[in-house]
């Protein structure tokens, strides 16, 4: 109802009063769509006018510092006084007056604007960029609509015309939403034909109309708050709404206007916020769908062992066909009893029998491929589960702080390359590290970085998890986290550990590295050490070969 004439009718009757004769002292915009007018009477005020499409209003505040840059408009308004502030009935247009000039203000239809009218009554000059030329602007003309009082005369329409349609055409101030209300309090449908209403609810039908023109003529307004959605700024009760929408009464328009803007500006803002991080997360989720797709296919190891190897021995068989700097070649398939033709890639740079040679070592580790598979696919199986969790939660997402969390977190996974984070509000969560799942159970944490393993190490991980890193060389700090501090991992699952810790370190080409680990509450850190930098105690040494598992 923000944009229905009966608020604007009530607002300007309220303006009118304490405006009277106010000295204009300045005019100004200093953010779109918004026009400021200075005046000084008793107070010192800001009437604000916005003619934005979505959310126009006016409003009176108390003036007050502004720090953004203003653009001087309508400079020949200065210095003079308010002489009168009316409304076109049942219209959306505001006349300001001034001593010479007068403001039109426009709140609906295609070119809101405001519009600087001289004495003859033409535009010298517009607040936003016309699209019309000037003589397009026809003289106002009051609208030929019922007021209530002479809606209690009208006969029932036999017409195939819609409630709603014939309200909007016929009854003044009447919109979607007092249309709504006013057939929900009859139990109609608004898209129903006039013709299909029974004569005594018709009569209803005016009774409620005369109603909702006392009930509005009243000193109160009502705002409607919704912990995820837009408010409703209404002068009248509204029935028909949701439950969830929270009432609160007020005695003053402006005020309760004020606070409506407000929250609508900060819901907007929730909301555009929201749409743009569900974008970059339902990004991620399809990645990691396809990714887990991806892996599936390939999970077929014994079988593309046995095409690779086919391959070699079709190029050790036919190498006195193909020539050396060949990147690819056709050939008839010998093991098959259809004996198509194989296409067999090449490296261009090596010899037949070595092209050979590297089809035949492809899949010669396939027990530790069909492991590191494994490994992956519980990893991105995690991480795809958790980005589902953090999309529905962002749908419970209400306030500007909550959402701003979520960037935060989407900032530090290097989903949303915002920008740098504020160290004070980091967010700390599994998905800031690398990690993944070793049989099943076991998860495995991996710091990115030096700062991030220090984040890892002394802000996440509890004091009874496991700590590795490879020995005597910069490297990753590496957690195994422990759901229940009375359960230790197996040794099994340390080694393997280590061996993540061995690849994830500036050793990772050896072909044996020793490797500490220790209790996470044996790890300290010296005073003003670099990033990273640790001294442990109580710790164990494993020697083993890098491995990725990741």
């Amino acid at each position: 109802m923000h944009r229905n004439y009966f608020l604007f009718k009530k607002q300007v009757s309220n303006l009118k009063e304490q405006l009277q004769s106010a000295l204009i002292v300045n005019c100004f915009s200093y953010r779109k769509d918004e026009l400021i007018i200075e005046c000084q009477n008793q107070e010192h005020y800001f009437l604000r006018i916005n003619v934005q499409a979505h959310l126009p209003y006016i409003l009176l505040d108390r003036a007050h510092k502004i720090r953004d840059p203003r653009i001087q408009i309508f400079e020949k308004i200065g210095k003079s006084r308010l002489k009168d502030i009316k409304i076109i009935p049942f219209d959306k247009k505001v006349y300001i007056q001034t001593e010479e000039y007068t403001l039109l203000c426009v709140f609906y239809g295609a070119n809101q604007n405001i519009y600087l009218v001289k004495p003859d009554g033409t535009i010298e000059t517009s607040f936003k960029k016309d699209k019309k030329k000037e003589s397009e602007h026809s003289p106002d003309e009051e609208r030929k609509q019922f007021s209530a009082s002479d809606f209690q005369a009208l006969e029932k329409p036999e017409s195939d015309q819609f409630i709603a349609e014939f309200f909007k055409q016929n009854v003044g101030g009447y919109n979607n939403l007092l249309i709504r209300e006013l057939c929900f309090r009859n139990n109609l449908n608004s898209e129903a034909p006039l013709k299909d209403i029974h004569e005594k609810e018709w009569l209803e039908i005016k009774r409620d109309v005369l109603a909702f023109d006392r009930e509005i003529d009243t000193d109160r307004c009502i705002l409607y708050e919704h912990a995820t959605g837009i408010p409703i700024l209404s002068l009248l009760s509204l029935k028909h709404l949701d439950p969830v929408y929270v009432p609160s009464e007020y005695a003053d328009l402006n005020k309760a206007w004020g606070r409506f803007v407000y929250l609508h500006h900060q819901k907007h803002k929730v909301q555009q916020k929201l749409l743009k991080c569900r974008a970059f997360i339902e990004k991620r989720l399809d990645y990691l769908h396809k990714t887990l797709i991806k892996i599936s296919d390939f999970s077929d190891l014994e079988e593309k062992k046995k095409l690779s190897e086919m391959k070699g021995y079709l190029l050790q068989t036919f190498s006195h066909e193909i020539r050396r700097g060949d990147r690819q070649v056709t050939l008839n398939n010998l093991y098959s009893e259809k004996g198509e033709e194989i296409l067999i890639k090449l490296d261009p740079g090596l010899s037949v029998q070595e092209n050979a040679a590297r089809y035949f070592s492809k899949y010669k580790n396939i027990d530790k491929m069909k492991t590191e598979l494994i490994s992956k696919k519980d990893t991105y199986r995690d991480e795809l589960n958790y980005w589902k969790n953090v999309y529905e939660d962002s749908k419970k997402i209400d306030s500007l702080k909550k959402v701003e969390k979520l960037e935060e977190i989407l900032t530090q996974k290097r989903i949303w390359q915002k920008g740098i984070s504020n160290k004070k509000s980091v967010v700390l969560d599994k998905a800031s590290f690398n990690r993944l799942l070793l049989d099943n159970k076991w998860e495995i944490l991996i710091g990115k970085n030096s700062g991030n393993n220090d984040l890892l190490t002394f802000k996440f991980a509890h004091k009874y998890d496991y700590w590795l890193h490879a020995q005597g060389v910069p490297g990753s700090h590496v957690i195994i986290h422990q759901s229940d501090k009375n359960i230790d991992p197996p040794m099994s699952i340390i080694e393997k550990t280590a061996s993540i810790a061995a690849y994830f370190s500036a050793a990772k080409t050896s072909s044996t590295v020793p490797v500490n680990y220790t209790k996470v509450k044996y790890v300290r850190k010296p005073r003003k050490a670099q990033p990273g930098t640790v001294i442990i105690s109580h710790s164990k040494t494993l020697f083993v070969e890098p491995k990725k598992y990741l």
